[in-house]
């Protein structure tokens, strides 16, 4: 009785102390779960591609002008690797999906019914990155469906220009990527 006689004006006195504290983590895991994706130091994009399953570039848009040899070689010795993958991925049950580098991650999505693939290098593969790479796709088949159903047969020669304007929904999904809006090209 004594020792709560001696702690109890603390004790009451420490609860708004508490209670800031609590909003404070309350707020923090807020901004975490909801907000991360404005956050342009954790997302840094490089270069985004759709491939046909033929391994005929659809779409491409470099989020990073760069005159580095070491993105050059990633992106050649990508082209290769991604030709052969694309070969595989309508058979194929299990599906690469990340591709860790040195600095770098390389997320894949595909689609089987449409046959293409999406490529993105990014700093670090992030839930943020996958999902807008799931919504891109999404749209990408809204918009482009009869195209795409028509370059199913692999005899049927592709107009790559029909997909010019695959830019505007890659600057609606990616508009947390800085890089987005200083540079690009397709």
């Amino acid at each position: 009785y004594l020792i709560l006689q001696y702690l109890n004006p603390y004790l009451f006195s420490s609860f708004p102390l508490l209670f800031n504290w609590i909003g404070v983590l309350f707020s923090y895991y807020v901004f975490l779960k909801y907000y991360t994706k404005y956050l342009s130091f954790f997302n840094i994009a490089y270069e985004f591609v759709v491939f046909h399953k033929s391994g005929i570039m659809l779409f491409s848009y470099d989020f990073e002008k760069s005159d580095r040899k070491e993105t050059s070689t990633i992106k050649g010795a990508v082209l290769i690797g991604i030709n052969h993958i694309l070969s595989e991925f309508s058979t194929a049950k299990d599906q690469i999906t990340s591709i860790k580098l040195k600095d770098r991650e390389i997320i894949l999505e595909y689609n089987r019914e449409y046959g293409f693939a999406i490529l993105l290098i990014v700093n670090k593969s992030t839930n943020v990155f996958k999902k807008a790479t799931q919504s891109f796709m999404e749209q990408f088949i809204e918009k482009y469906k009869n195209e795409l159903k028509s370059y199913m047969d692999l005899n049927t020669a592709i107009d790559t220009s029909a997909f010019d304007d695959a830019n505007n929904i890659l600057l609606k999904t990616f508009e947390f990527v800085p890089s987005l809006n200083n540079s690009g090209n397709k």
